[in-house]
């Protein structure tokens, strides 16, 4: 008589009911009430005919099944999925008979090698990152830095402590629980005041807010009249590297300004000049007004799961719309976003500085952050001057690769005539922008 031992054994790898009835020896109903016995030590794959069974075990050590919900718009927390971890290290997503493509990922069953990319897209990175890992550590002895937890340790934190991080998911109802009865935890009503006090802070590992990522120093906080924002600043220092740093960043403001001038998304900003610092406040584009939230995964792990491409917003983007993940007007603004990023010398364009949100269908590009001319950067003391790049001119870049390059040209006079910059960044400016001026022939 075939016992549940038996079955789990064979379940080591993916079978079918009449696989599992014709190498136990017993008939189809007789597997059907194994199954049911097992109960959870079983999971589903897919559904009709094509269902598969596989030995299954508990997700990052707690329960055999956890939870996966999203904070909508309007900031209802709605059950999305299931999550099952199976025997091999796969994990399986069960979002129903009508789940979207982003669910079910390349697999197309909600079927992972390891955790789902829009789960480990969640671990806490940059400047907030360190700064939480840090806090873990003494309290939990994970390891300081986030990029080197386990899987059961970036568990532990998703079901305890993760209701706020980027975008809209939370794992596990406790989670959801929080969220639902969660304030802001930081609400600023006079920048002058408050946001010097905020940068302190933020330099002494006591940052308020989500773990946003990105390694510029910021702080994550909602103002009283904007809302949820994440807010940049520069070093205090009187030196030429933290004047370097505060024309960067009025760089990155004017960059985003231009580009919704142009109709493509990007991030709102605010500059506010406050007690030898800059600040750039940035609108949060995965946050809304009462509690709304907006789903935001980054291209790195878009790339990851559905094409493979490891660099290049438009290597990217051309293989996310071979796959009708996203629409022809998504590949249009990544090309043109990041010829735009080549001809001002951003030589910090990773696949982490775009995010796309979830939608039925695929992904759409949410607003842009992080562009500036990177290339001026300050590098161990040493203040670059060197002009950008000439992007290469391509068949497949040709029709947007001079519309950009006006564009960098535009960027770089409105730069070369702002007062608050330093004067020797409005040479370089000045410089830079005769330049394209002359190579595209304006």
């Amino acid at each position: 008589m075939a016992a549940i031992e038996d079955l789990l054994l064979l379940l080591e790898r993916d079978l079918t009911s009449p696989e599992l009835q014709r190498m136990l020896g017993v008939s189809q109903p007789t597997v059907s009430r194994l199954l049911q016995r097992a109960g959870n030590r079983v999971a589903r794959i897919g559904r009709g005919r094509a269902t598969r069974y596989a030995a299954a075990r508990r997700l990052f050590g707690a329960d055999w099944s956890v939870p996966l919900h999203a904070v909508d718009k309007g900031g209802v927390v709605r059950r999305i999925a299931t999550l099952r971890a199976l025997a091999d290290g796969r994990t399986l997503v069960d979002g129903g008979a009508h789940a979207p493509p982003w669910l079910l990922g390349d697999s197309g069953v909600g079927l992972y090698s390891s955790l789902p990319y829009f789960i480990a897209d969640l671990r806490p990175s940059g400047f907030l990152g360190r700064q939480l890992g840090r806090r873990l550590a003494a309290e939990w002895g994970t390891a300081p830095d986030p990029r080197e937890w386990t899987d059961d340790d970036l568990g532990r934190f998703l079901l305890q402590r993760a209701d706020d991080l980027p975008g809209n998911l939370l794992l596990g109802d406790a989670a959801a629980a929080r969220v639902s009865r969660r304030q802001p935890a930081t609400v600023v009503r006079d920048r002058r005041a408050e946001y010097p006090l905020l940068a302190l802070r933020a330099l002494d590992d006591d940052a308020p807010g989500s773990s946003a990522a990105g390694e510029q120093a910021k702080f994550a906080i909602e103002h009283v009249m904007t809302g949820p924002v994440i807010v940049k600043f520069s070093p205090a220092a009187m030196t030429a590297d933290a004047q370097r740093w505060r024309d960067l960043l009025r760089a990155e403001d004017h960059a985003l300004r231009l580009l919704r001038e142009h109709g493509l998304p990007a991030a709102e900003t605010s500059m506010h000049s406050l007690e030898e610092r800059v600040f750039l406040e940035s609108r949060r584009f995965d946050r809304l007004a009462g509690g709304g939230r907006v789903g935001a995964i980054s291209l790195t792990m878009i790339d990851a799961e559905f094409v493979g491409a490891g660099h290049g917003w438009t290597s990217v983007a051309r293989g996310l719309r071979a796959r009708g993940l996203i629409d022809e007007r998504t590949l249009e603004h990544l090309l043109w976003l990041e010829l735009f990023g080549e001809w001002i010398g951003n030589t910090d364009m990773h696949l982490g500085n775009v995010s796309l949100s979830p939608r039925p269908d695929g992904f759409e590009l949410l607003p842009l952050y992080d562009m500036l001319p990177m290339a001026l950067a300050p590098v161990r003391g040493e203040l670059p001057a060197a002009a950008p790049r000439t992007p290469p001119r391509t068949a497949e870049r040709d029709a947007a690769w001079a519309a950009a390059g006006a564009a960098a040209t535009t960027y770089w006079l409105r730069l070369a005539d702002d007062p608050a910059l330093s004067d020797g960044f409005c040479a370089l400016a000045r410089d830079h922008g005769a330049r394209l001026r002359q190579l595209l022939g304006g």
